[in-house]
């Protein structure tokens, strides 16, 4: 006879008190259909825009695009590893959380086939981000096929929650939103962007959540979280500010022809990094204060959402 006390739908029910349970229930509330965005807009300005301009959306977008579809791919160890060790709220969370990923990865396919780029994209992707989405992310995630240690869990929350979509990803998507609004383009991947964030923001508050939950367990794995992010935070900066330069320097413009716009550029690449900053350091002081609390005041807490909330506002 099959064993059925593990069930939460049998033998008790659902927690419904704790943040994932919550996240999923927003999850289903604010889903969207990438099919929905109409891209006819953004066609019209592809077609109708400067070469040098376009080479650098292009790199922009492919980033996003690969980075999406690299966490889509990944995530199915975090999910294999919570759903084995009984925590049914945050599987049924992360169904939602696999669905959004793999929306955003369409978002942009769909963006680059309605532009009329169909061709490969690969030559756009840097060294350096295929090292972080083609080695480090699984790296990180694999881990977790075969250790389900407290810090197996940290690392693969820091790298995808906290690196890649805290960092990379979010401060991407901000700097995109900020210089397509000022240049009145692209309206449709605009509006797929904003929908984007909102998603993002449900999955790095679970981030934060999952981090505080095992740091006010296990209080001595702090000094993982603070070496594991000292090896992740420069070099995840350092892409942000590269990536957004790469893109002004496809313009072809040095301070000595134009130096109102080179300075323009820098204090953009500037205000993205700080930008990155800021959100990843207020997320990591709220991991480091679940040292002195139980896991039940984590669970209890709304201190994720808060987060979140707070930060969308800025």
């Amino acid at each position: 006879m099959t064993n059925t006390t593990r069930y939460a739908t049998t033998s008790t029910s659902f927690r419904t008190d704790i943040l994932p349970w919550r996240l999923f229930q927003k999850g289903k509330q604010l889903a969207w259909d990438p099919a929905d965005i109409d891209f006819t807009a953004d066609a019209n300005d592809w077609h109708t825009q400067d070469d040098r301009l376009l080479r650098g959306v292009a790199r922009l977008a492919a980033t996003f695009m690969a980075g999406e579809e690299a966490v889509t791919l990944d995530i199915l160890p975090l999910i294999r590893a919570i759903a084995e060790s009984g925590r049914v709220e945050e599987t049924m969370f992360l169904t939602t959380f696999l669905g959004d990923e793999a929306k955003h990865a369409e978002l942009f396919r769909r963006w680059f086939d309605a532009i009329g780029e169909t061709g490969s994209l690969d030559h756009l992707l840097t060294p350096g981000y295929q090292h972080i989405i083609g080695v480090e992310l699984p790296r990180a995630m694999s881990r977790l096929d075969n250790d389900r240690s407290p810090e197996a869990f940290l690392d693969a929350s820091l790298t995808y929650n906290h690196f890649v979509e805290g960092v990379l990803a979010m401060t991407g998507y901000y700097a995109w939103h900020r210089i397509f609004t000022m240049l009145n383009l692209f309206p449709g991947m605009r509006k797929g962007v904003e929908l984007i964030q909102r998603d993002e923001r449900r999955h790095l508050a679970y981030g934060t959540y999952l981090c505080r939950r095992i740091v006010a367990e296990h209080p001595e794995t702090w000094g993982f979280v603070e070496h594991r992010m000292g090896e992740l935070r420069e070099q995840g900066l350092e892409f942000v500010e590269d990536i957004a330069a790469a893109f002004f320097e496809e313009f072809g413009v040095d301070e000595q022809s134009d130096p109102g716009f080179k300075m323009l550029a820098d204090q953009m690449v500037a205000e993205f990094r700080g930008y990155g900053e800021q959100q990843l350091g207020r997320r990591l002081n709220a991991i480091e204060v679940a040292r002195g609390s139980s896991v039940h005041d984590i669970e209890s807490s709304t201190v994720e959402e808060d987060l979140e909330a707070d930060l969308e506002r800025q």
